[in-house]
């Protein structure tokens, strides 16, 4: 009985929060959606262009670095730039759905 404003409080600030929430949502979906797929496409594209400079500066012929190790990373970036080719594949085959997810929103 104590806390009972303090309950009261809370109840109307979550409600509050919430409809604002959704009104958000609603007006920016598309952005924030789209912003998403982009940022992930950079910071894929990204990783794999500053791994193949690493390894271009590190794992040249001669160097005093395990050529394992550059054996391994050079696997890794073909690794990534297929991932990105999927990734953008992807997108592009999806963006119809895409469209539609964003409307249901």
């Amino acid at each position: 009985m104590v806390a009972k404003r303090a309950y009261l409080y809370c109840i109307g600030t979550c409600l509050v929060v919430a409809v604002i929430y959704n009104i958000l949502i609603r007006l920016f979906a598309p952005i924030l959606v789209w912003l998403s797929i982009l940022a992930t496409g950079v910071a894929l594209g990204g990783t794999t262009y500053f791994l193949r400079k690493y390894h271009e500066d590190k794992y040249y012929e001669g160097s005093e670095y395990s050529e394992n190790m550059g054996n391994i990373l050079q696997i890794v970036i073909y690794i990534l730039y297929g991932a990105c080719v999927l990734f953008v594949l992807t997108v592009l085959c999806m963006y119809r759905n895409i469209q539609i997810s964003i409307g249901v929103l």
